[in-house]
């Protein structure tokens, strides 16, 4: 199969190849990390941490399919959001779900916090 030629990395000025659509030279790379993380938030910075991801694998080693509508599961959640006192790390406030129901999961929670 043949492959894709490379590709000026997508940062403005700069002049290195690189291969696939989306990548950026590793210059360009760490400084584009740098700031998704900076963008993501204390809150959101929270499930880079060592800890919650041996948690998260080991929760859905024990539990592959989602608790909604029993297909692989690829994220574990919280049942009662860290945000609203849920306990972090705990077991029992936590659920393997597929990203459609997490998602959906997620827009409600949303939604009635908007809606008060």
């Amino acid at each position: 199969m043949p492959r894709m030629p490379k590709r000026p990395c997508p940062h403005p000025g700069c002049r290195a190849l690189v291969e696939g659509k989306d990548s950026r030279c590793p210059e360009h790379l760490s400084a584009k990390r740098a700031l998704d993380d900076k963008a993501r938030g204390p809150a959101r910075q929270w499930y880079s941490n060592r800890r919650w991801r041996e948690i998260r694998r080991k929760f859905l080693i024990g539990h592959p399919f989602c608790a909604k509508c029993n297909r692989p599961a690829q994220v574990v959640d919280h049942i009662t959001p860290r945000s609203e006192g849920g306990e972090e790390y705990e077991w029992d406030n936590l659920q393997a779900l597929c990203y459609s129901c997490h998602n959906r999961k997620t827009r409600m929670e949303a939604n009635a916090r908007r809606d008060g």
